[in-house]
């Protein structure tokens, strides 16, 4: 399905809904099983980013400061940055995985500390608007070995942000 809003065009899966923020800046992309209108950490989000402390530094930069920033917390990068050249625009994009202390559901019980992955990009418009695209994968056991759930949930952002235009 095909969202277009005369700013930003993207596709995403029919079973989604798309529900603008408050202020109409950006956007929410809310799983199937998540149609109540709150935003979990496997809704994607699209907002502009509005740091005036970024309006000067490249968006691989400000992409690596985010890494570096999360490496403190028990973060690390799985692969490496990828840029995407879009219709009006680019981004930068990248996993990390976050160890999950909340736990999460193991055949036969729950397992205390999983591991779940943050999906971001940061985006630029031709007229130096920026957006940031924000979503999660559900929590895994195993380090590096996301879900068949977590692929499919890495698999839509990644087509959500490839589908993008901006205007």
């Amino acid at each position: 399905m095909r969202h277009d809003d005369g700013r930003i065009r993207f596709e995403h899966p029919t079973e989604r809904k798309v529900i603008p923020t408050r202020d109409g800046s950006g956007f929410f992309i809310f799983e199937p099983d998540n149609l109540d209108g709150i935003p979990g950490a496997e809704t994607i989000t699209i907002l502009p980013n509005k740091d005036s402390r970024t309006d000067d530094m490249a968006l691989r930069e400000i992409a690596s400061r985010h890494v570096s920033n999360s490496s403190r917390e028990q973060t690390k990068l799985i692969g490496s940055l990828s840029s995407i050249i879009l219709p009006g625009g680019r981004c930068i994009s990248y996993q990390l995985e976050r160890l999950t202390p909340g736990g999460c559901v193991v055949p036969g019980g729950k397992k205390d500390v999983c591991h779940a992955l943050s999906l971001r990009s940061e985006c630029e418009t031709s007229q130096k608007v920026r957006f940031e695209i924000d979503s999660g994968a559900e929590a895994y056991p195993e380090a590096g070995k996301p879900s068949a759930r977590a692929r499919e949930q890495i698999k839509v952002f990644e087509r959500v942000v490839k589908s993008i235009e901006f205007k």
